[in-house]
């Protein structure tokens, strides 16, 4: 998606640059394992707009100055002047050839409308599962700069007719190019890299992947897309990146009893702010039909009873400015499943969030966190240090997110936050902390991660202390790397050839490293953290993590990847490492006393635009403190 053009230039910049550098006697380097696959960088994002986008470091001295280990000294003048003369020679780079860069430009955005002309001519994609989902990704992409319109009538493509309300996506169009690479299930890596990535895992090196193999939006919003290759003659309005989601207003008859509330994450952000006012909601953990309309699991209801005065109106607002849907109701009586009125379920509450911050908690995963809870749901946290949680006194807290990382807890420590779970307390860890809930010594969390073999990983001495990665992925202690002990070898054969290959491989290693790849899970749909999803989601997944299911005495495996025939929804994953995530665990639910260990394979929040995952992470959070 990057044309020639746009290399020819880049390496134009690169030349004038390693010129200015090679004058002055200045060390660099280029390539290495830095690329601009994903496109979120600030030398991919602009690329796909038409600019010739680039990135160059200059390393820090951190101080005045930094000695290296090839014995030479980096000083801050250095890297002052280095820095300054990189950023002068771009300048006059760009001023020098300014005409042939607008010229390509131009001829960049008129060709990605020409592209759009030709195979598949529009993406649509409908607010039937969520329409909140659906308009948040609308609004997403329109402040990428991409035009997107939503259909004012149905639209037929091909057999298949999506409802009014379906957003459109045109491929005709200067951005045209940048939607394919958000939109497209799947960005292919050229395959001589792909051999070289093969060859270097099969030898136990470092492979040269920089960062994630897959990011499709849809994907991780879990709306279904839809490709056409006819433009679409429905009228239409543009949506605006700053639009809220138009919500109509329901009337509320005479004698209503109170607002039914299909679960989404529009629900979810209308409940926590609506709880904070005082507002009452119950949650159903069944199914239930109620005027001829079949409600899902996790349907919210809120009863005009026992609530204040005025509160139909305030509702109603909450709903317009969340894009939560509302049905107003005038009896309880359902004709199937369970009754408005159900002791199935759970009465809501504010949660008091308490939040691990600092080390060993991972600062992406604990800022992702943070972020999705306080800006995306509006969910006020409170922050303690990791380093002093096992001290704190959480009796005043419903919820506790560990995020990803490897703690260390004393025997105490632990003692305490498992008395504070007994009482009613709802703990959330992901992806390292999951890791760290399942050691035996921790005993959190009822199941075992596991070697590339399938075996499970046990306490070892070396294991005991608090281990783990500083980062949202990676592999950890617990579970990577190549660790030691195994049975005595035995005596070998000299009578047989010797099988080098199979002599070197480790006796116990852990899964294969995964790059940022995105899998399909499978949802058990009687749970209610399942509550606004349909069956299947995608998750992104990176790092060495492999979870057994939980037995049935012990919990609820709420989430498991799909079978191996279905497990990859877009990216790299070798397809040796696929048996062994297969059907495993993604979403763990272990009861212990009146309250919940909620645990996440890999971080729900991963980026903090993982929408069908930040919903499971909210449900966790809303649903777990009320029940």
């Amino acid at each position: 998606m990057i044309t020639d053009q746009q290399k020819k230039l880049l390496d134009l910049f690169g030349r004038a640059n390693a010129g200015a550098f090679d004058r002055q006697g200045f060390p660099y380097f280029v390539r290495d394992t830095y690329d601009a696959f994903y496109p979120g960088y600030g030398d991919s994002w602009p690329g796909f707009h038409g600019a010739v986008a680039m990135t160059f470091e200059q390393a820090s001295p951190r101080g005045l100055s930094f000695a290296r280990e090839d014995g030479t000294t980096l000083t801050y003048k250095q890297g002052v002047t280095q820095h300054f003369t990189a950023a002068v020679t771009t300048a006059l780079t760009a001023a020098r050839n300014r005409e042939r860069m607008l010229k390509e430009f131009l001829e960049y955005r008129r060709s990605s409308v020409a592209l759009g002309q030709k195979g598949t001519r529009e993406y649509l994609f409908a607010p039937t599962k969520d329409a909140a989902r659906a308009h948040r990704l609308a609004r997403l992409l329109a402040r990428q700069g991409i035009q997107v319109k939503q259909a004012e009538e149905a639209v037929q493509v091909g057999s298949q007719s999506l409802p009014k309300g379906t957003y459109i996506v045109p491929l005709a169009q200067p951005a045209g190019r940048l939607v394919r690479n958000l939109l497209d299930p799947d960005v292919k890596m050229d395959e001589p890299f792909l051999k070289e990535q093969d060859r270097r895992r099969k030898a136990r090196l470092n492979d040269q992947i920089y960062d994630v193999t897959a990011w499709s939006l849809p994907l991780m919003f879990d709306v279904d897309l839809v490709a056409s290759d006819r433009v679409s003659s429905v009228r239409t309005r543009d949506v605006r990146a700053d639009e809220e989601m138009p919500v109509p207003v329901v009337a509320v008859p005479s004698g209503a009893i109170g607002f039914i509330m299909p679960w989404s994450a529009g629900a979810a952000a209308m409940s926590v702010e609506a709880l904070r006012q005082g507002i009452r909601i119950t949650t159903l953990d069944e199914t239930f039909t109620h005027a001829g309309r079949k409600y899902p699991l996790g349907t919210a209801f809120i009863r005009f009873a026992g609530n204040a005065e005025g509160t139909a109106a305030s509702v109603q607002r909450l709903a317009q400015r969340h894009g939560a849907e509302l049905v107003p109701v005038t009896e309880s009586w359902t004709e199937e499943g369970t009754s408005l009125g159900s002791g199935r379920g759970g009465r809501l509450k504010s949660p008091r969030v308490l939040l691990a911050w600092d080390a060993p908690a991972s600062s992406l995963s604990a800022g992702w966190a943070r972020y999705v809870l306080e800006q995306r749901y509006g969910q006020r946290v409170s922050v303690v240090r990791a380093s002093t949680l096992q001290n704190f006194d959480m009796k005043d807290y419903d919820v506790l997110v560990l995020p990803s990382g490897s703690y260390s807890f004393s025997d105490d420590g632990l003692r305490r936050v498992k008395d504070w779970i007994r009482n009613g307390g709802t703990l959330i860890t992901m992806a390292e902390s999951s890791r760290w809930a399942a050691r035996d010594r921790v005993g959190l969390l009822s199941t075992d991660t596991l070697w590339r073999d399938g075996s499970p990983v046990k306490d070892t001495p070396d294991r005991e202390g608090s281990g783990g990665t500083g980062s949202g992925g990676g592999s950890g202690t617990g579970g990577g790397g190549v660790g030691g002990g195994g049975a005595k070898p035995e005596k070998p054969d000299l009578t047989k050839p010797f099988d080098l290959d199979k002599a070197i491989q480790p006796e116990r290693e852990a899964p294969e490293n995964l790059a940022g790849a995105i899998l399909r899970v499978v949802l058990y749909p009687y749970h209610w953290l399942t509550a606004g999803l349909d069956g299947d989601i995608q998750t992104a997944i990176e790092g060495t993590r492999v979870f057994a299911p939980l037995k049935l005495d012990a919990g609820t495996n709420v989430g498991a990847y799909a079978p191996a025939d279905r497990l990859v929804a877009a990216g790299l994953v070798w397809k040796e490492a696929q048996p062994l995530l297969a059907q495993r665990a993604y979403l763990m639910h272990e009861p212990l006393g009146r309250g919940h260990v909620i645990a996440f394979a890999e971080d729900p929040n991963y980026r903090a635009y993982a929408e069908a995952t930040q919903l499971l992470f909210i449900n966790a959070v809303l649903l777990g403190a009320g029940h």
